[in-house]
């Protein structure tokens, strides 16, 4: 059995020896001595939900700072400049501070981006184990498209606070764990969405894949056009049409050979593109 503590608002378990008081015929629990002094001092301040009212505006005067870096200190909540945390304010405790905003914030982004990654996960993935029925119900082109749509809110909105604190990072040169989380997201998504990535900062890289891509499309239509007239010729021998008129049958050993060869003068074919000059 557990109930909430109505000062800080921590669940607490009933058989765990913790404070507890009673106030007008109700029994109130607490997770320690502290919230249950402060209740016993002011009953229907918390009770009313006064004390979340006030967390809402910090006194004036406030002074903000990081936790893992105590030399930060500003008038203002907003993030560490060193390691991009979000500043806490100093003087004021924990349990009177009521939802942490930031939580608030990341959690609604959270459920957001989870409700939009489920029909992307079923868009996306069944292809991997083999069933097309879904993107082809939509088409190639319009899955694309409902992919662009509901992925771009789960990367620029939900995970907006990220890219703010790593431009940040890199804005002051104190890099951090935001840092890597922009540059990887971001990186990813980049490479997802163009059509080729350069991995060097040379811009004749773009002519090169051009010409490389002609070359591999030239390439592919000469297979086509080669495995057409191979088979187009092969298939009707090895089915026996030129047994009536001459007597010629093809044995079994020298049909799968013909079939290896085709096989390998395709693979010899598309390995000229090594020697492609680009």
């Amino acid at each position: 059995m557990t109930a909430k503590d109505p000062v800080c608002g921590m669940t607490v378990e009933l058989d765990a020896g913790k404070p507890s008081r009673e106030h007008k015929g109700e029994t109130y629990h607490f997770c320690s001595q502290k919230c249950h002094d402060k209740f016993a001092a002011d009953p229907s301040h918390y009770l009313s939900g006064g004390h979340k009212r006030e967390s809402k505006a910090q006194p004036k005067g406030t002074k903000y700072t990081c936790p893992m870096h105590t030399e930060i200190v500003r008038d203002a909540p907003g993030d560490c400049p060193i390691c991009g945390m979000a500043l806490e304010p100093m003087g004021v405790p924990a349990a009177d501070e009521g939802p942490n905003p930031e939580l608030v914030d990341f959690t609604r982004r959270f459920w957001v981006a989870a409700a939009l990654t489920v029909p992307l996960l079923i868009l996306t993935m069944p292809p991997y184990l083999g069933y097309n029925q879904i993107r082809e119900l939509f088409g190639e082109w319009t899955s694309l498209w409902i992919e662009v749509v509901i992925g771009s809110p789960v990367i620029l909105w939900s995970g907006w606070p990220f890219f703010v604190r790593g431009y940040k990072s890199f804005r002051t040169m104190n890099l951090n764990m935001f840092s890597l989380i922009a540059m990887g997201v971001g990186a990813d998504v980049a490479i997802e969405s163009a059509g080729f990535t350069l991995v060097k900062g040379n811009l004749d890289g773009i002519v090169r894949a051009r010409r490389l891509a002609r070359a591999t499309m030239r390439n592919i239509k000469q297979n086509l056009f080669f495995a057409l007239i191979y088979n187009a010729a092969g298939v009707p021998i090895a089915a026996g049409i030129l047994y009536p008129f001459f007597g010629i049958l093809i044995g079994p050993i020298f049909a799968a050979f013909a079939m290896s060869a085709s096989s390998l003068s395709v693979v010899m074919n598309s390995l000229r593109l090594r020697s492609v000059k680009i």
